[in-house]
């Protein structure tokens, strides 16, 4: 029971992170979300999210709107903190888009798999970044980890043991 009722309340997430696509996997509550990483910021006044996704991409910029990929950049899997902060937390809320709100919602474990630019495998500065992406977006400090190597299934994202802060990678 106890069990059950903390599954209720919170979610694995299951982030899979290329420029060219963003995906979110709630394990848990098998809900998805992907879409390309794209944001559509207003320029003028109070900068805040417009549209995302390839209808951000194909609106384009103009208007006072500003078209941004925070995981674009040819040498690192994270272009703009900021950018992909504000892209993953739009990602994770409409994963949630037309389920039940929670009254009280515990953080939930997350995995971060970079997908590209990995090429002589992540930096501790790129390993860093992509864990402070995941807490700042609200996963468990203790539940947050990097991950590299092969695609991961909802059994193996619910089987790492996340007792170490560590992240791991899998040959």
């Amino acid at each position: 029971m106890r069990n059950r009722l903390r599954d209720y309340l919170t979610d694995a997430l299951y982030v899979r992170i290329r420029p060219d696509l963003l995906s979110v996997r709630g394990v848990i509550t098998k809900s998805h979300y992907e879409d390309e990483p794209w944001v559509a910021i207003n320029s003028k006044g109070r900068q805040e999210i417009v549209m995302i996704g390839k209808a951000a991409r194909e609106r384009g910029e103009g208007h006072g709107v500003v078209l941004c990929n925070g995981f674009d950049h040819p040498r690192s899997i994270i272009s703009d903190f900021t950018i992909a902060e504000a892209t993953l937390r739009r990602f994770i809320r409409e994963l949630g888009r037309g389920r039940p709100r929670k009254i009280l919602r515990l953080r939930p474990a997350m995995v971060i798999h970079p997908l590209t630019r990995l090429e002589g495998g992540l930096t501790m500065v790129e390993e860093r970044a992509l864990l402070e992406l995941a807490i700042a977006v609200g996963a468990c400090h203790g539940k947050a980890m990097v991950y590299t190597g092969p695609e991961l299934t909802d059994e193996d994202v619910l089987a790492f043991d996340f007792s170490s802060r560590s992240s791991r990678r899998k040959k």
